[in-house]
Parts: structure tokens; C-alpha cells; sequence
């Protein structure tokens, strides 16, 4: 089992609260509950769409005054910081947490990714429980409005109006993502097209989540780990055309006299 040494675990000291950075994403690592890593999208917290992990591959638990990750009995393990767990292994700061094809860093609340989530900053709690709340996506983006949603198990709808003014819209059952549209098109892809959207504002309004035309497949950390997969395939795809374009035509000019 991997253990960390006398200088780790006073970087250990004082992380009350600790996060995963995972994809972009910042998951928050709860006290009274563990958080269960793994394929299977109704027992885990994360659900991880690879056929390398288990169904449930991994947790995370608050235990004596500090986090330790898990092996729930993977097929494949865990592995922290390059070595391979067995059993359960403590938490330090920065370390590095690797599940099949997926790494995740384990960090406290002052980390500047945490601090500049919703959840500590852009969007204060304390707003979400008025009767309505809005804002602009140049101060925060959607998933970290999603990931406060869902963190605070807020019911109703959230409507997203881009560039295009076209409105979107996300509906919320107690946290949890039901139903999206998005220009014509419902579930899984409205979903995924309405991450995409990076300018314009968002307005959450509480009550009954509306009925889903067509229902999600996956719970909300896995709507958005997926999301921003396809984000990041989606920018690499461009940057390659960008790379692979060929040179700009030229014309030749005529001499001018001198």
C-alpha cells in the first residue's frame, strides 16, 4: 500500500475539503458519505464510460481527519501517484489518482480551479436558494452552474440564451439533469451542444423539473465528464485542420517599373 512520507502528510495538514480536478470538472469530496468512482451510472457519484473500469473500480472516504482513496476490488486497480493501492491509501495534496484511461488530482479548497468554480466564487449558494437567479457565461461557465445545481440538489429549469438568442433549456429533479433541448434536438445531444455554448447568459428557475421527451441515459457527473470529452476531441479535431490546412494561395504580382 502506498504511504505517504513525514513531509506529505504535512502537506496533508488543514484539507477540510477536498476536490478532484477530473476532466475540468471539479468534484467535491463530502465528509459524511463516500464517493464512489466507477462504470456503473446509478450506484456511482463519478460514472466513468470505459470497459477497463469496474463497475464500481474505486471510492473516497473522509476517515479520521483525512481523505483515503479506495480500491473497491478492480479488476485493473488504482493506482496513486504511478504506484499501484492496495486496499486504501491517504491523500496528500497534488496527488495524482489514475483509474483505467482517467487521471484525477486530489486538492484542497484554495486550489485557484476550485476557487474559480462556481461553487466557491461565480455563483455563491446562498443565490441559488433566492427565488431566481441569473448571470452571464464571461464570469462563469455551465458546468460550473450544473455542478452547483447538482451539488445543492436544486429542482426546476435552467434556460441558456447564447449568441444565436435562441433559448435552451436543462431541467433539474433534486440535482440531478432530466432533460435538455436544444434547437429541435432533446436528451444526451441537446446536452452536449449546450456545454458548447461559451458566451451570452443562463437564468435558473426553481420548481417542477419539466417532463423529459427523451430520458438521460447517464447521472449528471457523467453527462458532464462526457461533455467535456467531446469538447476537448472536438478542439484537438480543429487544431489538427488548423495543423494539416494546406498553404494560403499567392498570385504573382506584376513587376512594377522602377
Amino acid at each position: 500500500m502506498t504511504s505517504p512520507d513525514k513531509s506529505g502528510m504535512e502537506k496533508n495538514k488543514g484539507v477540510l475539503n477536498g476536490h478532484l480536478l477530473l476532466r475540468g470538472l471539479v468534484v467535491p469530496l463530502p465528509h459524511d458519505k463516500e464517493t464512489v468512482i466507477g462504470r456503473d451510472n446509478e450506484q456511482c457519484d463519478v460514472a466513468l464510460m470505459d470497459e477497463r473500469i469496474s463497475r464500481a473500480h474505486a471510492s473516497v472516504i473522509f476517515q479520521d481527519g483525512r481523505y483515503y482513496i479506495c480500491d473497491k476490488k478492480s479488476t485493473n486497480g488504482v493506482f496513486l501517484n504511478g504506484e499501484k493501492i492496495s486496499g486504501k491509501a491517504p491523500l496528500v495534496v497534488n496527488d495524482v489518482i489514475e483509474i483505467g484511461p482517467y487521471s484525477a488530482v486530489f486538492v484542497g479548497s484554495n486550489h485557484p480551479q476550485v476557487h474559480k468554480s462556481g461553487r466557491d466564487r461565480a455563483v455563491a449558494p446562498e443565490a441559488v436558494e433566492s427565488s431566481l437567479f441569473s448571470g452571464h457565461l464571461s464570469l462563469v461557465s455551465l458546468p460550473d452552474v450544473i455542478q452547483l445545481l447538482n451539488s445543492i440538489q436544486k429542482s426546476g429549469v435552467l434556460k441558456v440564451n447564447g449568441k444565436s438568442n435562441k433559448e435552451s433549456v436543462i431541467g433539474f429533479d433534486e440535482g440531478e439533469v432530466t432533460s435538455a433541448v436544444h434547437e429541435g434536438t432533446t436528451g444526451e445531444e441537446a446536452f452536449y451542444a449546450i456545454l458548447r455554448i461559451k458566451s451570452g447568459d443562463f437564468k435558473f428557475v426553481p420548481g417542477q423539473a419539466p417532463t423529459a421527451k427523451e430520458p438521460m441515459g447517464r447521472n449528471t457527473m457523467s453527462l458532464l465528464l462526457e461533455g467535456s470529452r467531446r469538447i476537448d476531441e472536438g478542439e484537438m479535431v480543429e487544431n489538427q485542420d488548423v495543423l494539416n490546412a494546406p498553404p494560403p494561395m499567392t498570385r504573382k504580382l506584376p513587376k512594377l517599373p522602377v
